[in-house]
């Protein structure tokens, strides 16, 4: 999942970052796009050697398809709608009957997306009746203390109850021991978080769960949400997605303007989940280390364990940290072993470092409500309007 963040300018003329796995795509204002692949704590510039080699790289029998591990993103910035209002008055013109009287389940991650989601769903409140549960799913040993902080400031500010749910503890360490670390093939953490929300839910009798998807986020939401755009359908069987249609400018302008901007945002961090949820980017898993989890000692050892159960035969232990190859399963994990291996030999090792990353991707925050640097589209126009892009085709037209 990749989604692209506006880099500002004076010129007018905004850039993009968008960050996939372990690589980064940048294209600054007035600059041509550049493809980075991340080697711990800075990353070097694999531009050339990509378009060289058709973004298709072999290693011996091995072959990596750049553009298979970079999904397509969307590069174009701009807003559907220039106050909270006017979503909360479409989705009361669209399906008012199916929400009035209805109890709804959020599931609160603290995120942008989840945060919006919330005060969209409280903004509706004030001019529809319906009760709405909010619950946040804390993961013992993998999460990190401070969202925890963040869901009490959400609550206090918006004077809301946010109920905490949290699967028991020798269960998730069981897991641990059984498995490792969550990964790409085996999240799951996914189901210990799912399981108390659907006790909760059947606590509550809820009739509806509020979901904070957004269609333009990536590709494969953007396939499975699009055709609800054109019908404006917000409700689909017993889920309610009252910000799909939204833009990211549109959510980043919604958490400003009720200053509910998760810190983690602040440090470069592009998603809110664990601290090693296996689906952050590698320079996230650098800003939000080892250290933040609850017990690192334990996560060390949990790791250790698992490189000689699984991994020993296929990379060293060293790289096995520095580029969390934990994420994959061996196969996968030697794969991008080897294709760092190749590209550092036949790359130009112009390097970005993790602080200049994390400042460039935190910047958005740090701005005002953004409204003059981006159009306005109307719900009718995304249709035609959001495009995806491969990597192959953004950096080879600069």
């Amino acid at each position: 999942m990749v989604e692209a963040i506006p880099l500002l300018a004076d010129s007018g003329q905004p850039g993009y970052v968008a960050t996939s796995i372990d690589m980064t795509l940048m294209k600054r204002p007035l600059e041509k796009a550049r493809l980075y692949l991340w080697m711990g704590n800075d990353a070097i510039d694999i531009t050339e050697t990509c378009i060289e080699n058709n973004f298709i790289i072999r290693i011996n029998d091995n072959v990596l398809d750049i553009d298979k591990w970079f999904e397509p993103v969307v590069i174009d910035f701009y807003r559907t709608i220039d106050d909270i209002e006017e979503i909360v008055e479409i989705i009361l013109r669209t399906c008012r009957q199916h929400i009035e009287g209805s109890r709804i389940l959020l599931s609160y991650s603290g995120g942008k997306d989840s945060t919006a989601t919330l005060i969209t769903l409280l903004k509706l409140s004030e001019v529809i009746s319906f009760k709405l549960h909010t619950c946040y799913t804390y993961i013992p040993y993998l999460d990190n203390t401070k969202n925890l902080k963040f869901i009490d400031e959400v609550s206090r500010k918006l004077s809301i109850n946010i109920d905490i749910a949290s699967p028991p503890r020798r269960i998730v360490l069981r897991y641990l021991r059984k498995y490792g670390l969550p990964y790409r093939r085996c999240r799951w953490c996914t189901y210990l978080k799912v399981r108390p929300l659907r006790e909760l839910s059947k606590k509550i009798e809820a009739s509806l769960y509020a979901v904070g998807d957004r269609a333009t986020e990536c590709e494969k939401r953007w396939r499975r949400l699009h055709d609800y755009i054109f019908r404006l359908k917000f409700i689909s069987k017993r889920e309610f997605r009252p910000i799909y249609t939204l833009s990211l400018i549109d959510v980043l302008n919604i958490c400003k303007r009720y200053s509910l901007v998760n810190p983690q945002y602040m440090r470069g961090l592009q998603r809110v989940s664990c601290v090693l949820c296996p689906y952050k980017s590698l320079p996230e898993l650098n800003i939000e280390g080892i250290d933040e989890t609850e017990d690192p000692g334990l996560i060390e050892s949990i790791l250790r364990r698992s490189f000689y159960r699984w991994y020993i035969n296929h990379v060293d232990y060293s790289s096995y940290l520095r580029y969390s190859l934990w994420r994959f399963v061996p196969k996968v994990a030697r794969l991008f072993y080897k294709f760092r291996n190749h590209l550092t030999k036949n790359s130009e090792l112009v390097s970005m470092k993790l602080e200049d990353y994390a400042r460039t991707v935190s910047d958005i925050w740090r701005i005002e409500e953004s409204k003059s640097n981006f159009p306005r589209i109307r719900f009718e126009e995304l249709m035609n309007h959001v495009k995806k892009h491969r990597v192959s085709e953004l950096l080879l037209s600069g």
